[in-house]
């Protein structure tokens, strides 16, 4: 991998559910990392949920095996810029001994 193409920086969190003192729970979430990667939407597809139009967004991150590996399926990934971009990781695959492809899809 040529880290001339990693120009996107990403937060990756996982949310955990946390005691309170009086003995209730929260979901509150945690940053995991924050690494740089490359972004690239592949399909986009506009759907009906609620009488609202919502459109579902896949995304696939490409970053170093290193710095990711404490990333699993089910965790959010957000984009660091102004894009407001948020997707959740659906799939981890390793495609060679440096480089880790996670799939995800976007969400509100």
């Amino acid at each position: 991998m040529r880290s001339g193409l990693l120009r996107d920086k990403i937060t990756f969190r996982r949310y955990t559910r946390v005691s309170d003192d009086a003995g209730g729970s929260a979901s509150t979430s945690a940053i995991l990392l924050t690494c740089w990667a490359q972004v690239v939407r592949d399909s986009g597809d506009v759907s009906q949920q609620s009488g609202k139009n919502v459109l579902k967004t896949d995304y696939t991150v490409t970053c170093r095996r290193a710095s990711v590996s404490t990333v699993r399926k089910g965790d959010i990934a957000e984009l660091d810029n102004d894009s407001d971009l948020k997707f959740k990781i659906n799939a981890i695959l390793r495609t060679d001994i440096d480089t880790v492809t996670i799939k995800g899809t976007s969400i509100e």
